[in-house]
């Protein structure tokens, strides 16, 4: 391989990250928190996307209040459709919170671009 095949393949790939985030660079990703067991319902799912091609994070949030019916929120699953690796961080509520504590999570790709993600949160009821 030639230098500049490497640099660009560096560059385009997000090989430039540094090693703590390694496990964002493979092709798609997913993030979990918390614990899955088979006796969970999914209370709350949604999909996000960012449609732009450029070098700055693209970033979606994505709120949710469990009722009171469906109790707290046990398992969130956070996964891309496609092959843009994505980061996701629970804000606010969460693991654990209930009715009325909104459970907010920020949903981003890093070195830009664009991505589709789906957003499923598992209640105990």
């Amino acid at each position: 391989m030639n230098l500049r095949l490497v640099l660009m393949s560096t560059l385009l790939l997000g090989l430039d990250a540094p090693l703590a985030d390694a496990r964002f660079r493979t092709f798609g990703s997913i993030q979990k928190f918390g614990a899955y067991r088979s006796s969970q319902t999914v209370c709350f799912a949604t999909s996000v996307s960012s449609n732009r091609d450029n070098i700055l994070p693209a970033i979606r949030a994505v709120s949710f209040t469990p009722t009171a019916a469906q109790m707290t929120v046990s398992y969130i699953e956070v996964s891309t459709i496609g092959h843009s690796p994505i980061m996701a961080t629970v804000v606010s509520g969460g693991v654990g919170s209930s009715n009325p504590t909104q459970t907010s999570i920020l949903v981003n790709v890093q070195n830009g671009g664009s991505f589709q993600a789906v957003v499923k949160i598992y209640c105990d009821t």
